[in-house]
């Protein structure tokens, strides 16, 4: 009897125990379907019943560890055109951490999304608009202090830029499409700024009405695999150190630098197997630029290797197809290029010290203008090593060098209009 006592009482407290998880579990899923307003701060997992519209913010976290499922609903604010308030679709600039976002619409607000000193959250299967056009400033991502989190799978419109990462580190984006504008030819695609380190930018469409992606004062970021292209250039680099960009495709008007420089020299970087599109400029020193395919490359700074590029310059917007406008101890090697309109395919300025030019393939030089250019080689500069070059079927010369240059030998030219071929190096058929 005791014993079945005990077990009765056993199995009594097991069925209340069951019977109240239960009840807590219907609690829990009842708050998760609850009915959310505009203006709602979230502490538990959150399911959206229905879309909403909202003349202030829209959603406002205010716990780690929560997922906030749009299911497939719109967060809208009301205001469509200017004056807007500031306002934040949702809102996470309480600083919590492991917070998902997922499956919906967010758009009109100041920001889409806001993130400040928060955490490993993850954005993803998301649209969201930053503002349309008539919000200045505004973002349909931004990211301040916020480090390791995840945006993937998203449709990302509009602001200035449409993502702005600032002191942010070691965030990923992937497999998104990123369009920046809030006017004509003004908002950014993406910009990394304000000492924003290590992040991952891989598999994406980024575009803009001012520039593709900006990555400014920012250091071993990588950018690879992406498609990045826009109106006042496509990637430009400002104070950035110890990036590497890599076989994505760079684009832009025959006007614009697919991949520039903008302000301030960058420094170590890794440019390899691009397709640009259209020209290529690097500032600053100790950058690799290899296996790059583009419409014309130009250098200024020191110790910058260019190596194995393919540079086919066209008309009026590529004087050269590679340019070394100046710096010291630059290594020109093993790269084809061919095109020029007035001056010469390959060209060294007088700025320039100490250059290396070996193994190039230069062929295609054009003087439309009938003033003595369209050499294949032009080295102004004393001082630069010319060897092992060949520059063939030039308009003018193969290689045209100032005195005072070093012969390193084994350089070859043939068929150019110039009968000399070579000047100040001695060249072979």
């Amino acid at each position: 009897m005791i014993g079945s006592r005990n077990g009765t009482l056993a199995v009594g407290i097991a069925s209340a125990a069951a019977v109240v998880a239960l009840l807590f579990g219907l609690a829990a899923d009842r708050a998760s379907a609850a009915t959310v307003a505009c203006g709602d701060t979230l502490t538990r997992d959150t399911t959206l019943q229905a879309d909403l519209t909202c003349s202030g913010d829209g959603l406002i976290i205010g716990a780690d560890r929560i997922t906030v499922d749009l299911n497939g609903h719109t967060v809208s604010s009301s205001c469509v055109s200017a004056p807007c308030p500031v306002t934040d679709g949702i809102d996470n600039g309480g600083g919590y951490d492991n917070v998902r976002i997922v499956n919906g619409v967010v758009r009109y607000f100041e920001h889409s999304i806001l993130l400040d000193g928060a955490r490993r959250n993850t954005l993803s299967g998301l649209n969201l608009n930053g503002g349309g056009l008539d919000r200045s400033g505004s973002n349909a991502i931004s990211l301040t202090r916020s480090d390791d989190n995840v945006i993937a799978n998203s449709v990302i419109m509009g602001g200035d830029p449409a993502v702005l990462l600032s002191n942010s580190d070691r965030n990923t984006i992937s497999r998104s499409t990123i369009n920046g504008g809030i006017s004509i030819r003004v908002g950014d695609g993406l910009v990394i700024r304000n000492g924003s380190n290590g992040n991952r930018v891989s598999n994406s469409d980024i575009s803009g009405s001012g520039v593709g992606a900006l990555v400014l004062d920012s250091r071993r970021n990588v950018l690879s695999q992406n498609s990045i292209s826009a109106y006042a250039g496509g990637l430009m680099l400002s104070g950035a150190d110890d990036n590497t960009i890599s076989r994505n495709i760079l684009g832009a008007p025959p006007f614009s630098d697919a991949l520039g420089a903008f302000g301030g020299g960058s420094d170590g970087n890794k440019i390899e197997r691009n397709v640009v599109t259209s020209s290529m400029r690097v500032v600053g020193d100790s950058n690799s630029i290899e296996r790059n395919e583009a419409r014309a490359i130009r250098i200024d700074g020191d110790a910058n290797r260019i190596e194995r590029n393919s540079a086919s310059a066209n008309g009026v917007f590529d004087i050269n197809a590679i340019l070394v406008s100046g710096g010291d101890r630059n290594v020109v090697e093993r790269n084809r290029a061919s095109g020029s309109f007035g001056e010469a395919v390959i060209r060294i300025e007088a700025a320039a010290t100490r250059t290396m030019l070996t193994r190039n393939i230069a062929t295609g030089g054009q003087d439309p203008y009938g003033t003595g250019n369209g050499d294949g080689i032009e080295v102004e500069a004393p001082g630069t090593v010319i060897s092992r070059n060949t520059a063939n079927d030039n308009q003018d010369l193969g290689i045209d060098a100032v005195n005072g240059v070093i012969d390193g030998g084994g350089n070859h030219a043939s068929g150019n209009g110039n009968p000399l071929q070579c000047v100040n190096v001695v060249c072979t058929p």
